[in-house]
């Protein structure tokens, strides 16, 4: 039988919910962090106005977005529904759920 895998950390954990849990936090933390030091990133690379600041909004896509935020919600839910409703999802083969994406 192997050992939990908190064991291989070097902590005396049983398999349990809240153990299975630190998997998942941890990877939506870094995945979240990466994306959110990208989108910093592009924004400082390609903003030609204000050389080494931050600024509020980079783009105007960004900055039009973040106007009309309950709009774009509404949207990507309605978009969402739409695809949900007119295909069967778990039958999709892996190219077709690609463009969908």
């Amino acid at each position: 039988q192997e050992p939990p895998w908190g064991a291989w950390l070097g902590f005396r954990l049983d398999i349990s919910r809240r153990s299975t849990n630190l998997p998942l936090v941890v990877w939506v933390l870094a995945h979240n962090a990466t994306f959110l030091g990208v989108f910093w990133c592009v924004c400082v690379l390609t903003d030609t106005h204000n050389i080494g600041k931050i600024t509020a909004a980079c783009s105007p896509l960004l900055h039009v977005l973040n106007r009309h935020v309950l709009l774009t919600f509404l949207g990507t839910n309605v978009l969402t529904g739409t695809v949900n409703l007119s295909l069967d999802t778990l039958q999709v083969a892996d190219a077709t759920a690609s463009g969908i994406i």
